[in-house]
């Protein structure tokens, strides 16, 4: 149980403890935070965050306070199904808080083209200033989502993009570069 705390607690700034403590004591028991990959690692206020890189627990309602449950669907947005991440960067898309912003941007470098276009459809609700200062901080995770864009288009979906700007990975790309939608 000490594990699963210790990762959320770094998984999300500090000044979310009082949250994550409360989300804990509300889910400890269906909230075992098995991650077999390495977290990423991102600055989010200044503070060094461990993101699971996936996560493996039951897709589960919480009947608690909204930033609580916030905070789960970006833990879900971990998930090792990728049905369960569509369904949460439905939940968290439009949240404009520094600490979504990281779950939202490593789904970007994903292979998932639904999750893209989900992203892609809601540009417009996303506060691009804030997801811009994220990626300034942030430059090699950005440098490493752009190659990992580059390659998923290159391996899966070139075949049906053959132009690179017809791919939604690199329409959300150049919208956050500030070059288009």
């Amino acid at each position: 149980m000490h594990k699963v705390a210790l990762n959320l607690h770094e998984a999300f700034p500090s000044y979310l403890e009082k949250e994550i403590k409360l989300l804990l004591d509300n889910t400890a028991q269906n909230l075992p935070l098995v991650c077999n990959i390495e977290p990423f690692v991102v600055i989010v206020n200044n503070e060094k965050l461990h993101i699971p890189y996936r996560v493996e627990f039951d897709d589960d309602n919480l009947d608690s306070a909204p930033i609580q449950q916030h905070i789960l669907a970006c833990c879900y947005t971990r998930h090792h199904d990728g049905f369960v991440r569509e369904k949460y960067v439905k939940k968290i898309i439009s949240l404009n808080e520094e600490w979504v912003v990281p779950y939202v941007m490593q789904l970007l470098g994903e292979y998932v083209i639904e999750i893209l276009d989900i992203i892609y459809k809601n540009l417009d609700k996303l506060d691009v200033d804030l997801y811009r200062h994220f990626i300034s901080e942030n430059k090699e995770f950005y440098f490493l989502t752009r190659q990992r864009v580059a390659s998923y288009w290159s391996c899966y979906y070139r075949w049906r993009y053959k132009n690179k700007k017809d791919y939604v990975g690199f329409k959300i790309l150049n919208y956050l570069d500030g070059k288009s939608r």
